[in-house]
């Protein structure tokens, strides 16, 4: 065995080693990376992670019977708490007078299985002969065959952070829809994750729900244990349900309440609910796939799926404050959204709600204004007041332009496209009207396109202390945002599908199935051929090298393979 207190620059015969950088080791606080190029101290690689932070962690699994810890052993470092398997082992020191890596832990006779580990930075008061706080890590030793691995967080216990192939999304992001009347979004417990809530107190039955959808293959919710919650939680994910209890007597915060994982590449539908008839109902936060995505529930990702209530996901950017800026990416997510009351240069994402179909012409308007500190004017130079032509979809056969709403010319004046869409819309019994959750109008005006009574160079504006009011301003004045009406039109178009083999599909570079059954109108525009030339078979012909292969009585024997998925038909060989 190795000696506590005493160098090791090489693993011991039968053990294999890791550095305290390697991604295995998840840290928690303020931990820095360390290096020097001074030998003496005897870092694995000249490098190790740091923390002067009490209460600072480091977690890591590993399989086997042994683990060996190093640490650099100065008096200015002090020492550690380690936790093994949930069971806590004791303090150990790392203050060792000397001036390079010591072994600070040795243990030969742990069960073969895996085993978590914890290490909790602590101060220099408590450890004998320290005199600063650090913990300055160096390396794990463990069997030699083994291995170590990244600590997975279990159901019960609280994860403030999305662990490394995760992100997370707030509880007050726009893409969760909360069903149902009583819904409070709280504000200002700096023990929430991003210190926001959503919760509902329940007094009898209840038929409120959580709605979202996300793409990926893994899902957890984060909310919170406490004495004052439901007894049972049920979120269905495409159908399949499952539940929890979130109340608990040992009252945490950010607790990760579900985990699913290994779900298909796809899109989930996720609705959650509660049985219970008292207690509150509530929750703080989700995380999915880094990769992932998440969807509002009325969220589509191509025109020719929107419908009254529907919403489109958009970019926008301008770089300069008082300058209308470009649109991009309709349909995509190309970054995070714009805060509901914007900015002078944003640069993010919001979306289009559909209000109404006029004649095949789809209007949507904008969840939120996209860009503060804009004039009407400057607007209104650039062609937006009165609608301008923007290129928005990648099909030609879609025209898309942007304009301002109509505001009304008073206050008595209710024939106006902001009131019947915003103030007044149900959007067909999806929302609530004037729902400042949907519409985000609290805070700023949104200039519209109307010319008010009282001044030719005033216009109307209208929200931000009350859905419904109206005021108006001068047209130069840059207090105001920008809210774009969008109007989308499907122009006269053919697609083509090509049916082979039971299914439909489309050409591009190879044979792709797009559906075992015939395509509703939506698919032929979204997934449908509209050039048909790429079927076109230019080459009439083509030359073939081949190779001797033998001799076959006084001849000779010649071969070659021919690719048939290259080549789509062949009718003739030729054969010298």
């Amino acid at each position: 065995m190795a000696t506590v207190g005493k160098p090791l620059l090489e693993p011991q015969v039968g053990w294999k080693r890791f550095s305290a950088i390697t991604s295995a080791i998840s840290y928690t606080g303020s931990w820095e990376k360390f290096e020097t190029n001074i030998t003496s101290y005897q870092f694995n690689n000249n490098v190790g992670m740091y923390s002067t932070t009490p209460n600072d962690t480091m977690k890591f699994n590993f399989t086997g019977k042994r683990l060996l810890l190093k640490a650099y052993g100065n008096n200015d470092t002090s020492g550690f708490i380690l936790t093994i398997d949930g069971t806590v082992q004791g303090s150990f020191k790392t203050a060792y007078n000397t001036t390079s890596t010591v072994v600070v832990y040795e243990k030969t006779d742990f069960e073969d299985r895996e085993h978590s580990v914890e290490i909790k930075v602590l101060p220099y008061t408590s450890v004998s002969g320290a005199t600063r706080t650090r913990v300055l890590f160096d390396s794990v030793d463990v069997d030699q065959d083994k291995s170590i691995g990244i600590v997975k967080p279990t159901v019960g216990q609280q994860l403030t952070a999305p662990e490394s192939g995760w992100k997370r999304y707030d509880d007050t992001t726009s893409e969760i829809k909360y069903e149902g009347a009583g819904w409070v979004s709280a504000t200002g417990d700096s023990n929430t994750y991003a210190g926001t809530g959503h919760y509902l107190i329940l007094n009898g039955v209840t038929s409120n729900n959580i709605t979202f959808n996300f793409y990926g293959t893994k899902i957890r919710i984060i909310d919170l244990y406490w004495t004052n919650r439901v007894n049972n939680v049920t979120i269905d994910i495409d159908g399949v349900v499952s539940t929890w209890n979130p109340n608990n007597s040992s009252n945490k915060y950010q607790v990760l309440v579900f985990e699913k994982s290994e779900l298909s590449k796809t899109i989930h539908k996720v609705k959650i609910f509660t049985d219970s008839l008292s207690g509150t109902f509530s929750i703080d936060a989700l995380d999915i796939d880094s990769e992932g995505r998440l969807f509002h529930p009325e969220e589509v990702t191509n025109v020719a799926e929107l419908e009254i209530g529907k919403r489109i996901r958009c970019h926008y950017q301008s770089s300069t404050a008082n300058t209308v800026g470009v649109f991009s990416g309709l349909g995509e997510q190309t970054s995070e959204l714009i805060p509901p009351t914007s900015s002078a240069t944003p640069n993010g994402d919001f979306y289009f709600i559909m209000v109404e179909d006029r004649n095949g012409r789809k209007q949507l308007v904008a969840d939120r204004n996209i860009q503060s500190g804009i004039s009407w004017d400057t607007m209104n130079s650039s062609g937006i007041v009165g609608g301008v032509l923007v290129s928005l979809f990648v099909l030609e056969e879609v025209s898309t332009s942007i304009r301002l709403l109509t505001g009304g010319i008073t206050a008595i004046d209710k024939d106006d496209e902001w009131d019947k869409y915003i103030v007044n819309s149900t959007m067909n019994g999806q929302i609530k009207p004037g729902d400042n959750n949907v519409w985000n109008w609290s805070g700023v005006y949104s200039w519209t396109s109307t010319t008010n009574t009282y001044a030719s160079n005033n216009r109307t504006v209208r929200g931000n202390s009350n859905v419904g009011s109206l005021s108006y301003t001068i047209s130069n004045n840059v207090a105001h945002g920008f809210r774009p009406m969008l109007e989308a039109v499907i122009l006269p178009m053919n697609r083509s599908l090509i049916k082979h083999d039971g299914s439909y599909k489309k050409w591009n570079t190879d044979w792709n199935a797009v559906s075992t059954t015939i395509p509703p109108e939506n698919a032929f525009i979204s997934e449908g051929m509209g050039d048909l030339s790429v079927l076109d078979r230019k080459p009439a012909g083509f030359n073939q090298t081949m190779t001797l292969n033998g001799n076959l009585g006084s001849g000779k024997v010649f071969k070659t393979t021919i690719n048939l998925e290259k080549y789509l038909e062949i009718t003739n060989l030729s054969v010298k």
